[in-house]
């Protein structure tokens, strides 16, 4: 995973008043839920989650990310500006994008790497 600057700051609270698909956004949260539970891990349905989530931005006039190849991507936070996640196959991918965009945080790319908890 990495994080882009997108350029461009955004207002989250002026965002409340959008009409927002909420059938898609629980079926969104419900295929991210499924995708990381221990017993159904599936890195494919995550990807898949977090495309769904951007649809639902797309839906409400936010612009279309740049693709870098991604196998997912969505904006962070309220959208339409900020920062955007970009999901990525494999590691190497990834650090060829971060590489790419040059700088880091407001300036470029920051690769990020989850928090994965050991079995108890």
């Amino acid at each position: 995973m990495a994080v882009l600057w997108m350029g461009s700051p955004h207002t989250t609270y002026a965002l409340t008043d959008l009409q927002r698909d909420w059938s898609l956004i629980k079926a969104a949260g419900a295929q991210a839920r499924e995708a990381v539970l221990p017993d159904r891990q599936s890195f494919v349905n995550l990807a898949e989650a977090v495309n769904m989530s951007y649809q639902v931005q797309q839906g409400e006039g936010m612009q279309p990310l740049p693709d870098h190849g991604q196998l997912a991507a969505k904006y962070l936070g309220g959208g339409f500006g900020g920062y955007a996640l970009y999901l990525f196959i494999s590691q190497t991918q990834r650090d060829a994008f971060v590489e790419a965009q040059g700088g880091r945080g407001k300036d470029g790319a920051i690769a990020i790497e989850p928090y994965i908890r050991p079995a108890c």
